[in-house]
């Protein structure tokens, strides 16, 4: 599954607990279980700008990056 970059702009567009809403839900669909609370505003704008940038993003790979908030069980 692929977001294509205005998707992407949409989602950045997005409040801190809206965006991470977003990004647990389409966590959630590839198996991955992410914290309810968001990571800091800091590192959500990190999100932001990596979304920015980029022209598409592979939701696999993304979802290995977000492993680090993954909530421990």
């Amino acid at each position: 599954m692929k977001i294509n970059k205005e998707a992407l702009r949409l989602m950045s567009e997005k409040n801190d607990a809206e965006l991470w809403g977003e990004i647990q839900r389409i966590a959630k669909s590839k198996g991955y279980n992410l914290p309810v609370n968001a990571p800091s505003h800091s590192d959500m704008e990190k999100i932001r700008s990596a979304m920015r940038g980029a022209d598409r993003i592979n939701l696999s790979d993304a979802a290995r990056i977000l492993n680090n908030y993954k909530k421990k069980d």
